[in-house]
C-alpha cells in the first residue's frame, strides 16, 4: 500500500526512511542524507548534474586517489589555532590540507577551462559548472588567507569539497554522458558504479538515465506498476556510507531548509547559514528547469513507507 521503489540497473535500494523535510548542518559539516556527496538526491532538471557526482571510493581505493581530499572528514585536530578575541578562537586549516585543496582546484579548473574554450557548449548549459568552479576557488582562498573560528573553517572546507565534486560532476557529464544524449544509439550503456546516481518518480527520466548508464531508482505508487512488469529479483534497502552519516546537528546552527524535495533543496546545502550569517548562492533563486510537480504528487509529506522490490 506504500510507495514502491524499483531499479533497472542496481542490486540495492538506498534507505530513504532517513529523509526528512528539515535540512540541518550536521556535526561533521555535512547535511546527513540531504548532502549530495553522501546520498543520491531526487532528480530535477534544474540540478541535472547531481546524478553524475562521483561516489566516494571504498577505503582501499581511496588511498592514493587523485581526489581523496574531496571526501576527507575535517576534524578539530586539523584546525590550527592562531589566538582570538572576545572568547572566540580563530585559526586556519592545516597547511598540507589547504595545499592539497589548491592543487585539486587548479587541476580541475584547467580541465574546465579547456572544455569551455572549445566553444561547443552554450553559456546556459555550463552556468552551474562555472558557478561551482568559482565557489571552490573562493572557498580555497578563504581557507588559505582568512582565519576563522572552527565552525566556519569546517563549513568552508566542506563547501569547497561540495563545489569541487559539483564542478567535477558537470565536467563528467559534458565530457562523457552528454555526447551519448546526442547520438541515435538507443543501446543501454553499462551502469557506471562510480557515480552517485539519482532517485526519480518520472518513468521517462529513469529510462533515459538507465540508457546513459547512470544508477537510478524509480519511485511509484502501486497503481502505477504494470501487472506484466518482470521483476528479476527482490532487493533490500541499504544505508550508504553509514559510518560517515552524522545526523546530530551542529550546536548553534539554524535549519538550512524545510520543504519537499526540489532543485532548490538540492542546491541549498551549498549555503552557509548560521545565527547571524547567511551566505546563500543560487539555491534560493528560481532557475530554468525547476519543477516541483514530479515529486509533489507523490510526496505530501516526508517519506514514511516503502515496499522494496
Amino acid at each position: 500500500m506504500g510507495l514502491i521503489i524499483t531499479t533497472p540497473n542496481m542490486d540495492y535500494v538506498p534507505d530513504f526512511t532517513h529523509d526528512r523535510r528539515d535540512v540541518w548542518i550536521a556535526e561533521n559539516g555535512r547535511y546527513f542524507v540531504h548532502d549530495f556527496t553522501l546520498y543520491p538526491q531526487w532528480y530535477f532538471e534544474g540540478t541535472y548534474y547531481m546524478p553524475f557526482v562521483t561516489r566516494r571510493p571504498n577505503d582501499e581505493d581511496l588511498k592514493g586517489h587523485e581526489y581523496a581530499l574531496a571526501w576527507y572528514d575535517i576534524r578539530e585536530r586539523d584546525f590550527c589555532k592562531e589566538g582570538g578575541a572576545g572568547g572566540v578562537e580563530v585559526g586556519r586549516l592545516r597547511k598540507d590540507l589547504v595545499a592539497g585543496f589548491t592543487a585539486m582546484r587548479k587541476a580541475l579548473t584547467a580541465q574546465v577551462d579547456e572544455l569551455v574554450g572549445r566553444g561547443d557548449l552554450q553559456e546556459i548549459q555550463i552556468r552551474e559548472m562555472l558557478h561551482s568552479r568559482r565557489g571552490m576557488h573562493f572557498a580555497q582562498v578563504a581557507l588559505d588567507c582568512a582565519p576563522q573560528d572552527y565552525l566556519m573553517t569546517l563549513l568552508t572546507a566542506t563547501s569547497f569539497q561540495r563545489h569541487f565534486l559539483e564542478t567535477l560532476a558537470c565536467y563528467t557529464y559534458f565530457t562523457k554522458f552528454y555526447p551519448r544524449t546526442l547520438s541515435n544509439d538507443l543501446t543501454n550503456h553499462p551502469v557506471d558504479l562510480s557515480l552517485m546516481g539519482t532517485v526519480t518518480c518520472s518513468l521517462d527520466a529513469a529510462i533515459q538515465l538507465n540508457q546513459l548508464g547512470v544508477p537510478v531508482w524509480l519511485v511509484r505508487p502501486p497503481e502505477a506498476i504494470s501487472k506484466t512488469m518482470n521483476v528479476e529479483s527482490r532487493v533490500h534497502e541499504r544505508c550508504i556510507d553509514r559510518s560517515r552519516l552524522v545526523e546530530r546537528s551542529y550546536p548553534g546552527t539554524v535549519c538550512v531548509f524545510s520543504g519537499r524535495p526540489s532543485a532548490i533543496r538540492n542546491r541549498v546545502c551549498q549555503a552557509l547559514r548560521l545565527k547571524n550569517i547567511q551566505i546563500p548562492h543560487s539555491a534560493y533563486e528560481m532557475q530554468p528547469g525547476d519543477d516541483y510537480q514530479p515529486t509533489a504528487a507523490l510526496m505530501p509529506g516526508a517519506l514514511t513507507a516503502f515496499c522494496f522490490v
